[in-house]
């Protein structure tokens, strides 16, 4: 790992989504060749990259393919079949590693990271059986149950306001599933940052908002004070550090007052930090290509404040008829070229820029009314 990737060197990516758009048009510009296994044969990275092995996630023949063509590997979403990452990252580089993915796959599993690696965490147990859901009507209400593995989005999850609730929910054996004390959270934060080998660095934290379950829109810089900004960017460099990740990951905080709960990671560049492309002097995808090519790390300068938000099936036809009538001043405009517009689908996102976040917002406004 410690020879240096060079150019016209190939990356493998595993996944073909908006995150592995991202991912190659970086490495396209820094001038290497890209491969790509994704089971959709239209997927946004199709048109963009020098090799597409169309295969499932799972399939071992097409996994070793995208090694045997690639100099170094790396994903773009946490559901990657962990057992194909540790078999061929023996032989082959995936510098990402299989850790940090193995605790994101399973809930309970990530939360009990976070705990031994000092975060703090709202309450919550495991659901395993019928006897293990009773036990939660001990729980301090409202708490959400939700599937411990393949959840996004909002998927997997339910929202119960009483004990009494619980007696309608009807659970699936043998999954696992786990309960949580609802956070009465003033704010939601996620950190952005990239290790390689050499040094980590980090962004400003993000502040978000979700609808639905869904990213809806993500500030920059933050508004919370120093000191947890400061708090939440260690928390993070610690993760990353206790799994061996290198390459950017992403980590969400809720905020209560002064306190800072971990909620969830993402072993990826994450869709909060869409904005770094146009707010910050490199984005989250550079770095990520230069932590994975065994580079030295830029520290990230922020340029401009931004607001993203971002673009949903439902919103397509809306945004055309926005952008033919609108001088979209302060405005970027990122389209993932899906071939399928689906409701609630994330197609795109907005970047909104100005020399302040009161200004970015501003020129938001005409598209968020």
């Amino acid at each position: 790992m410690s020879n240096r990737i060079l150019p016209p060197a190939t990356i493998g990516i595993l996944g073909g989504g908006q995150l592995g758009q991202m991912m190659a048009l970086s490495a396209k510009m820094q001038g290497y060749k890209v491969v790509v296994l994704d089971p959709d044969p239209e997927c946004p990275c199709s048109s963009i990259v020098d090799t597409l092995i169309t295969a499932d996630y799972d399939d071992e023949g097409a996994f070793k393919r995208l090694c045997l063509l690639s100099d170094t590997v790396t994903y773009e979403f946490e559901n990657v079949d962990v057992t194909c990452v540790e078999k061929f990252s023996k032989e082959h580089r995936i510098p990402q590693g299989s850790e940090c993915l193995k605790l994101s796959q399973h809930r309970i599993t990530e939360k009990d990271f976070a705990r031994r690696c000092g975060l703090q965490t709202v309450d919550y147990r495991s659901i395993n059986s019928l006897e293990e859901l009773a036990e939660c009507k001990k729980m301090n209400f409202p708490i959400l149950i939700k599937t411990c593995r393949f959840g996004y989005d909002g998927k997997g999850q339910w929202l119960f306001n009483s004990p009494e609730e619980l007696d309608e929910i009807e659970l699936s054996w043998p999954n696992e599933y786990i309960a949580e004390e609802k956070c009465r959270f003033e704010k939601e934060i996620s950190v952005v940052i990239c290790r390689s080998e050499n040094n980590t660095v980090a962004f400003e934290p993000f502040e978000n908002t979700h609808s639905n379950g869904i990213l809806a829109v993500s500030l920059n810089p933050a508004n919370v004070s120093e000191s947890l900004k400061k708090q939440a960017i260690e928390w993070t460099k610690i993760l990353a550090e206790k799994s061996n990740y290198i390459g950017t990951m992403a980590v969400e905080y809720f905020v209560v007052g002064p306190q800072l709960y971990f909620n969830e990671m993402a072993p990826r560049p994450h869709n909060s930090g869409h904005a770094t492309i146009e707010g910050y002097s490199i984005s989250q995808f550079d770095l990520h290509i230069h932590a994975i090519c065994g580079f030295m790390l830029e520290e990230p300068r922020l340029l401009q404040p931004t607001v993203m938000m971002n673009l949903l099936g439902q919103d397509i036809k809306k945004l055309n008829e926005w952008l033919s009538k609108e001088d979209a001043i302060g405005t970027h405009v990122h389209l993932y070229s899906k071939t399928k517009c689906v409701n609630n689908r994330k197609m795109g996102h907005l970047t909104f820029t100005g020399a302040t976040l009161d200004q970015a917002l501003k020129h938001s406004e005409s598209w968020r009314t």
